[in-house]
């Protein structure tokens, strides 16, 4: 499930406020695969099927501009999933099917 950037939450941080030499998501992604078009200076994911599916840029971003894209026989249905940093930890929602369900893990879990 690779990420897909919300355009109308992403500003580009690293790039279009900060100065910095690269956004957070473009920093944080261990396979390199999240750019900021210079243009629209949004983020974008240069090669889905090499995404590792680490959500790491899901977590570092700090509009939450980037969320996980699910697969297609659950997003068919209206599903989603939602990351919400929390401090000593994360939570996961998952959203489909009429419920809702959240896991909270501490960040000692390697999962926040």
């Amino acid at each position: 499930m690779p990420a897909h950037v919300d355009y109308k939450l992403c500003d580009g941080c690293g790039e279009a406020r900060l100065g910095a030499a690269v956004a957070v998501c473009e920093a944080v992604c261990p396979g390199d695969l999240m750019a900021v078009d210079p243009q629209t200076l949004k983020a974008y994911c240069r090669n889905f099927s090499d995404c590792w599916d680490c959500c790491a840029c899901v977590k570092a971003c700090p509009a939450g501009a980037v969320v996980p894209r699910l697969a297609y026989d659950l997003a068919l249905f209206g599903a989603q999933v939602r990351y919400e940093g929390r401090p000593g930890g994360c939570r996961w929602t998952f959203i489909g099917d009429g419920g809702e369900e959240a896991f909270d893990l501490p960040a000692d879990a390697g999962w926040s």
